[in-house]
């Protein structure tokens, strides 16, 4: 315990600011390298340029084609960005690498809020150094920008004090912040019901309620603007049958049966995992801290406490009502609110510890970093679905004459390496190729061939529909060659 009390002197600053500006190179470094290393669009990245490129302003406020599902706001910043820059990857994955770059510093500020210096570059750790963060700030999906958009919002609920601000002005203030939310990301209604909420708990703790009928106000725009954007966009997209059954698994089940409770609990857990480490360990400290954070905030701070945890609860209400899917990537928006209860509960820890608990924390960090496998990305090209490695392998074994057949979920990054890339003058000679469907008939298909052909396949397609797709191709004609880089797939047959 002697051996701690550095902790507690002049350099205890020193040596936070020391692991604060490691942290900061860190997950900057690691998420603009990730960027420069300009992977192949997959499929749900294509298909949302396909809809930035096929359409105007005002129609990106309809519901999207291609299965696709994102708010106006972003799709308008993106065409904007499209625009300027073109539609490689780089240029349409530069928003959301903005976004990421941002919510490092906003994200720093925002913890300063909710707890002591001497924790904070726990949770900023987690943030930094999560693949999850750094995945989707360099992906065309909104993720990244919901998770901005949740620490914008916490942290003017925080600086915009509803008792000292003037009634205009803060219905100005709020007016604005809220309507660009909503438009902007599809969660932001989840961190307003508790924004909402942490204002009016500040109005009772003061007994100033001549202001409710200022946040009602505020409350009833909300909750007008969600409306229309929900009816106009949102519901012909949620209520799907495709939606629906392909999110059916990340939906949270109503009945008591140990099967559905067995479900919700490896579907949370999940994101967890996600949230702070891949282990049993990990996953158990910070189910520990975040358990610690929440009931320590209940107790002493409860505005705060619906502040942070009303959005949480939303969100699993529409879960278990089916409106919103658990899906990791579109609960991203709340990983930084837990990542807040994760500090609270590490700060209470600290105290009641007397700094004893830090070099444990310190521990846990390492390891959770190491778990989160990110620092690869330095040195390791981080390939998803790249397709043009096998367009270029197809291109350099097959003769032009040759068919090529492009599996179901390969057609998307097809039609965007041939027609809207920049470069795709350098695969006009595959346009021969030929789109099989989900329902094209392999058995007769491969025994009507004669000649050569090569089948293309990507990770979408899964591996089970590819495997059952190559054994029956294989009964009639003769593999002689494949190539198999990341998540591309090609086989060439040749007749028997």
């Amino acid at each position: 315990m002697k051996a701690l009390r550095f902790l507690s002197d002049k350099k205890t600053n020193s040596l936070i600011n020391i692991g604060l500006a490691i942290i900061f190179l860190g997950g900057f470094v690691l998420r603009i390298v990730y960027w420069l290393q300009n992977r192949n669009l997959f499929i749900d990245e294509v298909n949302v340029v396909r809809n930035l490129y096929e359409r105007d302003y005002a129609e990106l406020l309809e519901p999207l084609a291609y299965e696709q599902y994102a708010p106006p706001l972003f799709l308008w910043i993106q065409k904007i960005f499209a625009s300027i820059f073109g539609y490689d990857e780089l240029a349409v994955r530069l928003f959301p690498l903005l976004c990421g770059l941002a919510s490092l510093f906003i994200f720093y500020k925002l913890l300063l809020l909710f707890m002591s210096r001497k924790v904070v570059w726990y949770p900023l750790g987690l943030f930094a150094f999560g693949m999850i963060y750094i995945h989707y700030s360099a992906t065309v999906k909104q993720y990244m920008p919901d998770a901005f958009i949740t620490m914008l919002l916490l942290f003017f609920a925080k600086k915009i004090d509803l008792q000292k601000e003037g009634t205009v002005r803060f219905f100005i203030q709020w007016f604005l912040i809220s309507s660009l939310a909503i438009w902007s990301s599809m969660s932001a209604v989840f961190i307003l019901a508790g924004v909402g909420l942490y204002y009016a708990m500040t109005i009772f703790n003061s007994k100033s309620y001549q202001k409710l009928p200022l946040l009602i106000s505020i409350a009833v725009c909300w909750i007008v603007q969600f409306a229309l954007y929900y009816y106009i966009i949102l519901a012909p997209q949620i209520h799907s049958e495709y939606l629906q059954n392909f999110h059916a698994p990340y939906f949270l089940h109503w009945s008591l049966t140990a099967q559905d409770w067995s479900h919700n609990y490896a579907l949370l857990l999940g994101l967890l995992s996600k949230l702070g480490g891949h282990t049993f360990v990990s996953n158990t400290f910070q189910f520990l801290l975040l358990s610690i954070g929440v009931t320590t905030l209940f107790i002493k701070r409860k505005a705060e406490w619906l502040l942070l945890v009303i959005p949480l609860c939303c969100m699993l209400l529409a879960a278990f009502i089916k409106q919103y899917t658990l899906i990791t990537r579109t609960v991203l928006f709340l990983f930084p609110l837990l990542l807040i209860l994760i500090g609270i509960g590490a700060d209470y820890l600290r105290i009641k510890t007397n700094n004893i608990i830090l070099l444990p924390l310190i521990l846990a960090l390492v390891i959770t970093v190491n778990n989160f496998k990110t620092l690869p990305i330095l040195w390791t090209f981080q390939g998803e679905e790249e397709i043009t490695l096998g367009f270029e392998f197809i291109q350099q074994n097959l003769a032009q004459d040759k068919k090529i057949y492009l599996s179901h979920l390969a057609i998307p990054a097809y039609e965007y390496y041939t027609k809207i890339h920049k470069n795709k003058e350098q695969f006009q000679d595959l346009k021969r190729a030929e789109k099989l469907q989900w329902d094209t008939n392999i058995e007769v298909l491969s025994t009507g061939l004669n000649d050569t052909a090569c089948f293309i396949f990507t990770a979408g397609q899964g591996v089970h529909k590819e495997n059952d797709m190559t054994k029956v191709l294989s009964k009639h004609m003769l593999l002689i060659d494949t190539f198999h880089q990341y998540q591309c797939h090609v086989y060439v047959y040749a007749p028997q």
